[in-house]
């Protein structure tokens, strides 16, 4: 059975950018392209009844700042929200904001499309997949319900973004967590998919919380430790159960910590203790930041305690991290950080 059509809005000023989409959503697809507008918020606002399902976002234009549009779109306007870019990596900090913000997914567009290019079978791939989302919201809303009746109360969420000098980082502050951890933990650290699930049984041996690989559909568990393990993004869905995407594919951090938290940013229901450990590079610092502006705690690693200070580093520049902490104190800090949850629920409830 067809979809039904897909009521769809185009942010953007590039007019060849824009007369790509037009010609693929008017010859190669059975969506409706009913506006196109530099200002999306403005048009909307002076058209309050025209509908809109999909607004397609050119994150490269100098003059929308996307992120923004993409949080009033999808909490006003009800609506969903794809990315396009002539190059993810160079639009790296607006594609992973707007996707903390709730965008589903970002599009590489090339200068040019045929009828037959692979960009143009992807491209009308994910346009179909945001109608088929549509579709199957309520119903798979009902399904997360039935599994997760009490998502408002879900356990508190530790995530934790590693690279160079993470094993040993990790085995530090996980040495330091009782069996009973009142927190599940999803660790993402920069290590070739071919040496992850070894990784997991390493970091298992050597403290007392059970490690393992994630898996598609997995829920993160209190006292249970989750370590991606594919070279693609570890994500999660809407009812916190995990899954992995190769987008972007252009991101050459693999997985990227940064995919990770805007992800559980944006999907986790309970409270979330974000933490940026020693890394080359910068990955990690922008999702941080998300987590910190939704509200959440966060920590970066100290110059001092780590093996390389890019991650911690740019974090930290971006104002990302509540505390800055020596690896050592990370593993108490939260304990102290659940017993804090723990007294908060006790004197609400008294």
């Amino acid at each position: 059975m067809r979809q039904p059509a897909l009521h769809i809005g185009i942010a953007s000023d590039n007019q060849q950018r824009i007369d790509i989409f037009r010609k693929v959503l008017t010859t190669h697809s059975h969506h409706i392209l009913d506006w196109v507008d530099s200002n999306p918020l403005g048009m909307l606002e002076s058209n309050p009844q025209q509908e809109l399902n999909l607004l397609l976002i050119d994150i490269s234009c100098e003059n929308l700042d996307g992120p923004a549009i993409t949080k009033v779109i999808i909490e006003k306007y009800n609506a969903e929200v794809l990315l396009f870019t002539n190059s993810i990596s160079h639009d790296a900090s607006k594609v992973f904001e707007a996707m903390g913000n709730g965008a589903l997914d970002v599009i590489t567009l090339p200068n040019e499309l045929n009828g037959e290019s692979s960009e143009l079978q992807v491209l009308i791939k994910k346009v179909d997949n945001v109608g088929k989302l549509l579709q199957s919201k309520l119903k798979y809303q009902n399904e997360a319900n039935s599994k997760n009746a009490d998502t408002t109360n879900a356990t508190p969420l530790i995530a934790i973004g590693s690279s160079t000098g993470g094993p040993t980082a990790l085995v530090k502050i996980l040495q330091k967590l009782p069996l009973n951890l009142k927190a599940a933990i999803v660790i993402v650290q920069h290590v070739d998919y071919q040496f992850a699930n070894t990784l997991a049984h390493w970091l298992d041996e050597q403290v007392a919380l059970p490690v393992r690989a994630a898996h598609n559909r997995d829920r993160p568990e209190a006292g249970k430790v989750l370590l991606a393990a594919t070279n693609d993004h570890l994500c999660m869905h809407n009812d916190m159960s995990l899954y992995y995407q190769a987008e972007p594919v252009e991101y050459s951090y693999r997985p990227s910590v940064d995919v990770f938290f805007n992800s559980a940013a944006q999907h986790w229901k309970g409270d979330i203790l974000g933490i940026l450990l020693t890394g080359m590079g910068r990955d990690g610092a922008i999702g941080l930041h998300t987590m910190r502006k939704k509200g959440f705690s966060t920590i970066a690693q100290d110059e001092q305690s780590s093996i390389v200070y890019g991650m911690p580093k740019a974090a930290i520049d971006l104002n990302a991290a509540c505390k800055i902490m020596d690896i050592d104190t990370i593993g108490v800090e939260i304990i102290d950080y659940l017993n804090q949850l723990l007294n908060n629920t006790k004197s609400r409830a008294g």
